[in-house]
């Protein structure tokens, strides 16, 4: 896909997103000093992972404005699970899997035209990222989460090796990146603390990792203490 439909599809969404967020939950956002003189660069931003419904809007809406939209940094490609719509739809009663089939086909719709790039359980870390690598040598800004999965109870996870890999194979820098207040932020009573100013949304940028070393271990957990000092700061 070009990366001009990603980009304006983007660029259409970024101000609902913003006026929403902002509006319910009156996001912060910390660290934009620590972007300057990434805009021509490939960047793996790294973040914790709490709101399969939240987060994924509130990334790209908090990188730095140029203009109208953060057009420096757009677009932003996004890893996504391609079983993650399959499973949810498993998991309801066969009426109501019916009336998901179409939720599926314009969510998976919405995440191709946003340019995100699909990882398939099982098949492999180098044939899964492939794309991923491809992306970043030629340029582009990616985001991923390195736990993998989103939060069971709130707190960050153990890293994946994904992380690690994508950076020894393009030596593209990483941006760790800290969200906190996404946790059950759909629940009804945080949603009402939200617009009550009680619940606040905040995201914050750490500073580039440029080398995180030949140890894998040691490389994914640099990455994940890097993240939870933000949400701890």
């Amino acid at each position: 896909m070009r990366l001009g439909i990603p980009k304006f599809f983007q660029a259409l969404h970024y101000w609902p997103a913003y006026l929403l967020l902002k509006a319910v939950y009156r996001f912060e956002i910390q660290g934009h000093e620590n972007l300057k003189g990434l805009e021509n660069s490939p960047v793996i931003f790294a973040s914790n992972h709490a709101s399969g419904a939240i987060d994924p809007p509130l990334c790209p809406i908090s990188l730095p404005r140029s203009g109208f939209y953060p057009k420096d940094f757009f677009p932003v490609r996004f890893i996504v699970k391609k079983d993650v719509l399959a499973n949810w739809r498993s998991r309801l009663p066969f009426l109501f899997s019916i009336i998901w089939l179409p939720i599926s086909f314009f969510s998976d719709l919405f995440v191709k035209l946003a340019g995100s790039i699909y990882v398939t359980k099982g098949m492999g870390l180098e044939k899964n990222l492939e794309n991923a690598v491809s992306a970043l040598k030629e340029g582009s800004k990616l985001w991923i989460y390195p736990e993998g999965r989103v939060t069971l109870d709130g707190n960050i996870g153990p890293g994946r090796p994904g992380v690690f890999y994508l950076h020894q194979k393009t030596k593209a820098l990483i941006v760790p990146v800290g969200l906190s207040g996404t946790y059950k932020g759909l629940y009804p009573r945080n949603i009402i603390k939200g617009l009550l100013g009680l619940k606040k949304i905040k995201v914050k940028f750490g500073k580039p990792i440029y080398d995180l070393g030949d140890d894998t271990e040691k490389g994914v957990e640099r990455v994940m203490s890097e993240i939870e000092k933000l949400l701890n700061y």
